[in-house]
Formats: C-alpha cells, structure tokens, sequence
C-alpha cells in the first residue's frame, strides 16, 4: 500500500513539473511501474507497448526493487531489455544510482543505442536522511509472578570408587593347631662317580674296564674294581668324560657300557671318540632298575686307531632315583 501511495505522488509531482516546465505534450504517456530484477530489470505495464518512435508510453516511472550495481537495462512487457542511460545517448550508469524503492523517472528515447531505443534517467526521488538518535530506555516494567517449580531433575550417574583404605592393625596370633600326620618318606636320589685318576695308554681293539678304585688304572679284566649300589632304586642318568693329557688319537669311535653284576651291559654311548683334551658322553634315556648290593663297571670297548691316544683317563658320574 505504502509504495502505491509512493508513486502516486511521484506522479502527481511530475504533472506539476511538467506544467511548470512544458513538458505537457508527454503528460498523457506516463506510466508508473514496479519492477523486479537487480542491473537487468523487468516490468509490466498496464498497457499494450511496443518499442517505436511514436509509441504512446514516453515517460515511465521507475521503482527499483534492487540497487544497481553498475550498468543496467530495463525489459518492459517481456520486450528486450533496454539500455538506461545517465540522461544522455551512450551514458552508463554508475553504481547505485538506481536504489530500492527509490522512484525514478526514465524517458524512452527511440533514437538512442543507435536507433534501438533506450531509457534515458531523467531525476530520482532523492535518497532518505539519516537516521535520527534513539530514544532514551523507558522505564522497566514490573517484575512478573514467580513461575510454578520445574520437575524433579534425574539423578546424576554414581561417581568413581574412592581409593582402598589403609590395612588394619594386625590381629593377635591364634593358638597353635594340632600336629598333622607324618608325611611319607621322601625319594632319596643320589650320585655314583667311576673311573679312573691313573693315565692309560690304550691298545687297538681291546675292552678297558673302570670302577671305584681311583688310584687304579683302568683293567682288561673286569670285576676287579666294582662300584656298590647302596640302595635299590633305578639308574636314569651317566654323564662321562674323555680327558687326553698327552697325544690326542685319531677320530675313530669307541663304545662306553653300564656293566651291571659283570653280566648285564647296557651302552651309554657308542660315539666316544678321543681326538680332543676333553670329550664328553652321556645317555639322559636311561631305565636300569638296580637293588642294594648290585655293583657295576664302566666297560669301554677300543677301535682300531690310526693314530692311538696316549695318556687318558676316564671318568663317569651315574645318577640314580
């Protein structure tokens, strides 16, 4: 309603201008339009319209609904958009000349652009003042009645475990419970150690028999130095070893048994060789029940060497459960 009003005195302003001006002769071709559009506008007029040097619309009221932002045209009754022009023939516009809402008047000049026609902006509603101070804050209103209490909120989730607390004082010392039963009697392990602490030169092809008689070289004839077993029990491990203190022999293998009562032999090792100061052999498989009273002898069975070895002894440790 407000920009109806708007342009209808827009209007009544350029009659009274025209009548002081002698602008009558175009009185009866204005015609006041809304556009829409921002630099390529658009409007409707009331009225059939073409674009001719005698058309009956020469004065145009324009209301912008946007700023330009440069050069700007005006399409009236969906025709071409026309130039407009800063009051003469080939004269852009500059940047916001043309305002929202601000009425311009626009005379169409069919000679311009050539002979295609153009609007010429002839004068516009000068923009509005400035803004005027604002007004001193009225007085607070009075304070309203205080509102009903909010429900009940939920409760929060449970906090974190606090940290252990320190140990209690320590209690008195109970009476002493009765004794239980005796345990049954414990397995009673031990270690047998053969052999011989005397050098021997061993001949090629020939058996060496060796027991508890340390100060006793080993023997060709065995039962001579017998090793007693002081409690049945049964023969699991030998570890034994090879010591040559003078000439090293040559790598040929020899045979180590676990002779039992001169009767019963079993091999801890048939790889026993004696080309190296020490040379160790062992059997960790063994099962040799043996009862209080038996008695054995290391029995070691000699190759043929190419080179024999010199100054050797023989020793062994067998472990018994």
């Amino acid at each position: 309603m407000l920009k109806r009003i708007l342009i209808l005195l827009a209007v009544v302003a350029v009659v009274l201008l025209a009548q002081r001006t002698g602008l009558r002769r175009d009185l009866a071709n204005i015609s006041a339009v809304g556009t829409s559009g921002t630099d390529s506008y658009a409007a409707s007029l009331p009225v059939t319209f073409a674009y001719y040097s005698n058309c009956n619309i020469r004065l145009v009221l324009f209301y912008p609904d946007a700023p330009n932002t440069g050069a700007a045209c005006l399409a009236l009754n969906g025709l071409s958009c026309l130039p407009i022009y800063l009051g003469a023939d080939g004269v852009d516009l500059t940047d916001g000349l043309l305002q929202a809402n601000v009425p311009t008047f626009l005379r169409y000049c069919p000679s311009c652009n050539s002979g295609g026609g153009a609007f010429l902006m002839t004068g516009a509603v000068g923009p509005s003042g400035p803004q005027g101070p604002t007004g001193p804050q009225g007085a607070q209103g009075a304070t309203g009645a205080t509102g009903t209490q909010g429900a009940q909120g939920e409760f929060g989730p449970t906090g974190p475990t606090g940290p252990a607390g320190s140990n209690g004082a320590v209690g008195a010392t109970g009476p002493t419970g009765p004794t239980g039963p005796s345990g049954a009697d414990g397995t009673s392990n031990y270690v047998i150690q053969a052999g011989s602490g005397v050098n021997l030169s061993p001949a090629d092809a020939t058996t060496y028999y060796t027991g508890c008689f340390n100060a006793q070289a080993p023997t060709t004839t065995a039962d001579r130095t017998r090793c007693y077993i002081p409690k049945t029990g049964t023969v699991k491990v030998i570890y034994g070893v090879i010591w040559v203190a003078t000439t090293l022999g040559s790598s040929e293998t020899s045979t180590i048994n676990f002779r039992l009562n001169n009767t019963t032999d079993t091999a801890i090792s048939s790889s026993v060789v004696a080309n190296a100061v020490t040379t160790t052999f062992s059997n960790t498989g063994l099962s040799i029940a043996v009862t209080a009273g038996n008695y054995f002898e290391l029995k070691w069975v000699c190759p043929t060497w190419a080179t024999n070895p010199t100054a050797v002894r023989v020793a062994a440790m067998v472990y018994i459960e």
